[in-house]
């Protein structure tokens, strides 16, 4: 029951119409979990301000219930167009209201691709190196590697890169309902009935 075709999705996902993101992009949503432990988060807000046209993004940060650097993420957003928001229990409207977003490599990316979302996905474990790479290679996303060291320039670059090229942004809409459908959960279902009978 590994692959893609097997995503499991929270219900919220499901059953949504995936929308046609602006070109050029003018959302930005930051989502790097629920403690972001290697304060990922930052890495992406100093992208923000590196950049004069990343900055004019209007942005919003999701900043997660265990995450502990709300009044260091308040700083690094002035001058810009960024808001923080505290954790949401509604992501995938979040998604939607998006045109590109950062995130971690994990479950979310399942996310991303269902709802057609271009995104720049920071590494921020071992066990995310995988499938950031393969989703990478097959055009779907832009990975930059946070496990090292803060990499606020990969960002910056992956982002820029996002934003500007309409091409990786296409692929993504094409392909990525198509990659994560939405119908894992009832294929890991029906696998497990027929096993059991």
């Amino acid at each position: 029951l590994c692959g893609l075709d097997y995503a499991l999705l929270r219900r919220e996902f499901l059953g949504l119409e995936v929308k046609r993101r602006a070109c050029p992009p003018r959302r930005l949503l930051i989502s790097l979990g629920g403690g972001d432990h290697l304060d990922a988060t930052s890495s992406a807000l100093h992208a923000l301000r590196a950049d004069p046209a990343l900055a004019t993004l209007e942005t919003r940060v999701l900043v997660g219930a265990s995450n502990p650097r709300w009044r260091k993420y308040e700083g690094l957003a002035r001058g810009t167009s960024a808001t923080l928001m505290a954790h949401q229990s509604d992501v995938a409207s979040q998604m939607l209201w998006a045109d590109v977003a950062v995130t971690g490599s994990g479950s979310i990316l399942w996310e991303c691709l269902h709802l057609a979302l271009p995104t720049v996905a920071v590494v921020i474990a071992d066990n995310q190196a995988p499938l950031a790479a393969t989703l990478e290679a097959r055009g779907l996303l832009l990975a930059v590697d946070h496990r090292e060291r803060p990499n606020a320039r990969g960002v910056a670059v992956a982002l820029r890169q996002l934003t500007a090229e309409p091409e990786p942004r296409a692929t993504v809409h094409r392909e990525g309902p198509q990659v994560v459908d939405g119908a894992g959960a009832a294929r890991v279902a029906r696998a497990l009935r027929e096993r059991v009978t």
